[in-house]
């Protein structure tokens, strides 16, 4: 449900809101879905290390997954 939340906020630009449904998101489930998304909105935010941290929480899950890299 968070994340579905999340998304939308992400959507329309809200990426504070968008980060906090994330985390809470992140909380209940590991998901490298849900990392990379997360690593999106601080991005936008510029909040570029802890981007990365994101990033690497989600290679760490999947680390053979190709969205990451896009």
């Amino acid at each position: 449900m968070g994340e579905g939340i999340a998304e939308i906020y992400l959507k329309n630009d809200k990426v504070e809101e968008a980060e906090m449904f994330f985390r809470t998101s992140l909380a209940q489930k590991e998901d490298v879905h849900v990392y990379n998304r997360m690593g999106i909105a601080l991005r936008r935010q510029k909040k570029w290390v802890k981007a990365i941290v994101e990033y690497k929480k989600a290679l760490l899950v999947e680390p053979k997954n190709e969205t990451i890299f896009l």
